[in-house]
């Protein structure tokens, strides 16, 4: 009975929590970030150049929700979102349990 918990949230958490599990290195913040600027598949992020998602990664986490995903972590940068596609080129296929 909490408002603050709504579908959509819940759905935005399965996504999360799916990237993670599909992207070996990549971390619980990292996918939060992803997630919030559109990439929701490893197949999307394979896919992106890393100068695009860098463009849209930035603003985010200027704002104030991605401010309190990076906390006092380390900002993305150009070399941290060419990991993340790099990672994503070897993800596992996401099987049920």
């Amino acid at each position: 009975n909490s408002r603050r918990i709504t579908p959509a949230l819940i759905r935005q958490w399965q996504t999360q929590a799916q990237l993670m599990c599909q992207i070996p290195e990549l971390r619980g913040n990292d996918s939060q970030i992803l997630v919030a600027c559109g990439v929701s598949t490893p197949e999307a992020l394979a896919s992106k150049s890393p100068e695009d998602l860098l463009a849209k990664v930035l603003p985010f986490v200027d704002s104030g929700e991605g401010k309190r995903i990076v906390r006092n972590g380390r900002r993305p940068d150009l070399a941290a979102v060419t990991d993340w596609i790099q990672w994503a080129a070897n993800a596992r296929p996401f099987r049920a349990a």
